[in-house]
């Protein structure tokens, strides 16, 4: 089935349990010099970005590497939702 109607079973059927949890994946950075930083703000991929970069973008420049989920950072963590829908039994497919 479509995502949504995986989403939609999984919660209309295990409502009371879905397990919410964080997933921490923290992200080091390196020290930058100011120039580079105003030339980043010129860019303006910052405006509407949480911390005020995108790690998927060209901010990723300042990453050094991610402890974790690639996906917690950027998103919704795939893997750790495609375990526990198959733990509740739902179909993936």
């Amino acid at each position: 089935g479509d995502v949504g109607a995986v989403m939609k079973e999984a919660f209309q059927k295990y409502s009371e349990e879905v397990k919410a949890g964080t997933f921490p994946a923290p992200e080091h950075t390196f020290k930058i010099d100011d120039e580079i930083i105003e030339k980043y703000l010129e860019n303006a991929e910052y405006i509407d970005k949480a911390g005020a970069y995108a790690v998927q973008g060209i901010a990723s420049m300042f990453v050094e590497k991610i402890d974790g989920s690639y996906d917690n950072v950027v998103g919704l963590p795939m893997g750790r939702l495609a375990r526990n829908l198959i733990e509740y039994k739902i179909n993936l497919f």
